[in-house]
C-alpha cells in the first residue's frame, strides 16, 4: 500500500479491503447451500456488492472521495441482506426448525 496517500484515503482503502473480505465470506457461505430462492437472492446481493466496490475503487483511484461513504454504506447494506438470506437458507435446512418456530 502506498503510504503517501492522505489518511482519509488510507482509511477508505482499509474499509474497502474489509468489505472485499466480507464479500468473499458471503460467496463461500452461499456456495455451502447450493441453490434455492434464498441463494439466488444472495447471488443478486453479491452482484450488487461487486458493482458498488468497483465504483468505490474507481472513485478512489480518481481521488474523488465525496460519494465513497455512501457507496460503502450501500455495499454494507447489500452484504447484510445477503447474510440474512444465507441465514434463512441455513435455517431452512435444519431438521425440525419449523416446529421450533411454532412452539
Amino acid at each position: 500500500m502506498d503510504q503517501s496517500l492522505p489518511a482519509d484515503q488510507l482509511s477508505l482503502r482499509r474499509q474497502l479491503r474489509l468489505l472485499h473480505c466480507e464479500l468473499l465470506a458471503l460467496r463461500l457461505a452461499a456456495a455451502r447451500y447450493g441453490s434455492g430462492a434464498s441463494i439466488h437472492g444472495v447471488n443478486g446481493c453479491i452482484s450488487n456488492v461487486q458493482a458498488v466496490l468497483f465504483l468505490v475503487e474507481r472513485e478512489l483511484q480518481a481521488g474523488r472521495t465525496e460519494i465513497i461513504a455512501d457507496l460503502m454504506t450501500l455495499a454494507a447494506d447489500a452484504l447484510r441482506s445477503g447474510r440474512s438470506l444465507v441465514y434463512q437458507a441455513a435455517r431452512s435446512k435444519l431438521p425440525g426448525w419449523e416446529q421450533d418456530e411454532t412452539a
